[in-house]
């Protein structure tokens, strides 16, 4: 048996009875942590399972540091070997035969020390964690209740499109159920994005709490452990900053008035889906270059954003090249489609909903491509294409010109290419004024959430879904300095029209009634033209310049 002498006051204030008998306590076995009497230690000094334990006497010191800190473990590697000394290298508590293992000729500590070395660190992460967890804790909440939003929300949604479509015919059932399949469908969308970022928090705050716990425990054995083989590393924990959030767009339902359906097309009829975002105000008059992607392909020309397994790719047509090319955020070419259009001024490409991509591929055709071939989209001879959109409903919004007349025509198809509606009336004498000529003249077109068609051409023309004019914009109210040169246009979650001014190197903004906002300018260096833009699934402006460099620009506060 080992007895070792205590250098505090030999006598406790109170007394303590023995853990054996009723007696009061002299002795304390710092290995078991039994308070002994005298009989009772000769008895437990000779005893076969406890000969070898270390008493000694009971002060008020020992009694404390026993429960703090004991004197060895059983090694978590070999069960059968007490682990009594620390490896001051990998901070672990070992045995004998660890030291002739993988921690032979590792420098050595006490046991006490390393106990007390390791406990002052992980106090200071408890400190840490402690003030971050309210933050994470807040996170989820806000999680958690924007997954109520979302489910009790799809419930309105679908309850206004089926008391809207009441209303209509009977024939308009098929399209009724289309309507709240795409609202399931976003729903379902929006729903993993939150159970993404909310298994995200959970598992942080989850991770932040069991480590509290296990260092808060009362238990002294299992907090001795979890002390003793904790990783005091914060980040094996938590991140080093609580991580940001951006939630999806609200689905919300667009409808007519009751008075106005009769003069309406079907498609305005039935109302349309969108994701609706709470109104921001532009940033500043200069915008914020998020990121800038080379692509030295010479300038932009066609440019838009698509969004696979929230990986977010640029498809554009460069003027000194043959072929759309598909480029990710660091500037490499992922695929390219080959194309007979590189004499023609116009080079229109969308991306649907679920990833197919539809492009011009010759001068009357536009042809669609999925995962490993092509597919003639539609061929509009007598007609040229020169200019398309990915409507907010799904479908697709084409503008072009009859060969010989030179008059223009906006036209609706489906994703698989069938003709839905004529939007624009094709001959110049059935309306006063045609939308636009000639195909000389580069065009784009976007659409709005309220429906409204934008075409930008050498004006700017918006018109209502039945091809009534709205407005035009000509660039007078910014004030310009050089002639107004409209280029790309597109579209964001507020209505707000955004159009590539390529002489005066900036973005024009317009309220959806066509009011000016602002005249915004890329902030770098060395003045470059704005060709062509969109807004990818961030809400940031992407801008194709003539620098052959796609700009991504925060420009909403």
């Amino acid at each position: 048996m080992a007895i070792s002498s205590d250098m505090a006051n030999p006598k406790m204030q109170t007394p303590v009875n023995c853990d054996t008998c009723e007696n009061t306590a002299e002795h304390l076995c710092k290995t078991c942590h039994d308070r002994l009497c005298h009989k009772c230690k000769d008895i437990h000094s000779r005893s076969k399972g406890t000969f070898d334990h270390e008493v000694v006497l009971l002060t008020y010191e020992s009694l404390t540091l026993s429960h703090e800190c004991p004197s060895h473990l059983i090694c978590k590697w070999h069960p059968n070997f007490r682990a009594n000394i620390g490896c001051q290298e990998c901070e672990v508590p070992v045995c004998e035969k660890c030291l002739i293992g993988e921690h032979n000729g590792h420098k050595l500590m006490d046991f006490t020390e390393m106990f007390y070395k390791k406990k002052e660190k992980l106090e200071l992460k408890l400190s840490t964690v402690c003030a971050e967890l309210p933050k994470y804790e807040a996170t989820l909440k806000k999680i958690i209740e924007r997954k109520a939003l979302e489910m009790e929300n799809n419930e309105i949604v679908k309850k206004e499109i089926r008391a809207h479509l009441q209303r209509v015919i009977s024939e308009l059932k098929e399209t009724e159920k289309h309507l709240e399949e795409k609202v399931d469908e976003r729903e379902k969308s929006n729903l993993e994005i939150l159970k993404v970022q909310e298994d995200r928090f959970l598992s942080h705050v989850r991770n932040m709490k069991d480590f509290m716990s296990s260092f808060q425990t009362n238990d002294m054995q299992k907090r001795s452990f979890f002390i003793l083989y904790a990783n005091c590393t914060l980040g094996v924990t938590m991140p080093d900053e609580c991580p940001s959030l951006s939630f999806p767009g609200i689905i919300k339902y667009l409808q007519e008035e009751k008075e106005n359906l009769n003069r309406m097309p079907i498609s305005k009829i039935l109302g349309m889906l969108y994701s609706f975002a709470i109104a921001r105000p532009l940033s500043s008059a200069a915008m914020v270059v998020l990121q800038s992607i080379a692509i030295n392909k010479g300038p932009i020309e066609s440019l838009c954003s698509q969004l696979n397994n929230n990986v977010c790719s640029y498809w554009i047509f460069s003027k000194n090249t043959s072929e759309f090319m598909n480029f990710d955020s660091k500037g490499n070419c992922l695929s390219k489609v080959n194309t007979n259009i590189q004499n023609f001024k116009n080079k229109p490409i969308c991306v649907t909903e679920v990833g197919m991509v539809i492009f011009r591929k010759s001068q009357p055709t536009l042809y669609a491509t999925g995962t490993s071939s092509e597919t003639l989209f539609v061929d509009l001879t007598p007609l040229l294409p020169v200019c398309m959109c990915l409507a907010r409903s799904g479908d697709i919004l084409v503008a072009a010109v009859h060969m010989q007349e030179n008059v223009g025509a906006v036209v609706r198809y489906n994703c698989e290419g069938k003709c839905l509606q004529r939007v624009t009336h094709l001959w110049e004498k059935m309306i006063p004024k045609p939308i636009f000529k000639t195909n000389n003249l580069r065009a784009y077109i976007s659409e709005n959430i309220n429906g409204d068609i934008c075409l930008s051409i050498d004006v700017v023309n918006v018109i209502c879904t039945d091809g009534v004019l709205r407005f035009t914009y000509t660039g007078k109210e910014a004030s310009l300095a050089y002639p107004f040169l409209p280029r790309g246009i597109c579209t964001d979650i507020l209505g707000n029209i955004l159009i590539a001014d390529e002489n005066n190197h900036g973005i024009h903004v317009l309220d959806k009634d066509g009011k000016f906002l602002s005249l915004l300018t890329i902030p770098v260096d060395d003045q470059v033209n704005p060709i062509s833009v969109c807004v990818d699934y961030k809400n940031d402006l992407c801008v194709g310049c003539s620098d052959g460099k796609i700009r991504i620009i925060n420009y909403l506060s």
